[in-house]
């Protein structure tokens, strides 16, 4: 299994049904989830990277497990 959640740790997506050996980054990259998140069109309307406040570092929104 594999799912996303928000902030506020509500299921926002979730990938079941591969085999039990599958590496997660395997799971992850056949999902429609992956696959949307890899299109270059943004249909997910994911902001661009921004300034994390007060310095000049510049840091993407990210997902991780």
């Amino acid at each position: 299994m594999m799912a996303a959640v928000d902030a506020h740790y509500r299921f926002m997506y979730v990938a079941v049904g591969a085999q039990g050996s599958t590496s997660d980054a395997a799971v992850f990259a056949e999902s429609n989830f992956g696959k949307v998140l890899a299109s270059r069109s943004n249909p997910l309307s994911i902001p661009p990277a921004r300034n994390i406040t007060g310095t000049n570092i510049e840091t993407p929104l990210f997902f991780f497990w």
